[in-house]
């Protein structure tokens, strides 16, 4: 069975980078095939300054990352939301929301084109950072098991459209 982000990108067939936004750290990967682990993975951070700024700053860090890139796809993770969800009702209390909308819109501005975003829902369903870290261990190894936390979902995003987790 076809997972709905393989349908999604079946455009995608070299390289590509996956993101897994947010202001405490945007996770990224960059792989050369689907049907390989990623060739690089990493987390872009900035702690100084109001949100804005710091928005600023990874997506200035990203707009470097991915000219290394050679205008390969983007896929970036889309916030996902969930009505009973108490965590989402505080994130929207805090503006929370706003601010990942607005860092995934700077993210999207530096890409040489037009980012797929897609729905954690559509990638992962229901599947928790952890779950998803296990999954990429069971698949790639042990040398996975060190990955950032901010990382984590990017690879596993890849991985999933690849059709290795």
């Amino acid at each position: 069975m076809m997972n709905p982000i393989q349908d999604i990108c079946s455009d995608i067939k070299g390289p590509f980078v996956t993101v897994d936004p947010g202001l405490g750290g945007t996770g990224w990967a960059y792989f050369l095939e689907k049907s390989q682990p990623p060739a690089k993975f990493g987390v872009l951070r900035e702690t100084k300054g109001l949100w804005q700024a710091r928005a600023k700053k990874i997506s200035d860090q990203f707009g470097g990352l991915i000219a290394a890139f050679d205008r390969c796809p983007v896929l970036i993770e889309w916030p996902g939301f969930w009505g009973g969800s108490m965590k989402s009702f505080t994130s929207m209390e805090r503006g929370d929301l706003f601010k990942l909308c607005y860092l995934i819109g700077s993210l999207a501005a530096v890409c040489p084109r037009t980012p797929y975003l897609i729905s954690p829902l559509v990638w992962k369903g229901q599947l928790s950072k952890e779950a998803v870290k296990r999954r990429i261990v069971r698949s790639l190894g042990d040398a996975y098991k060190d990955v950032p936390e901010h990382a984590t979902d990017a690879i596993g995003m890849g991985l999933i459209l690849g059709g290795l987790i």
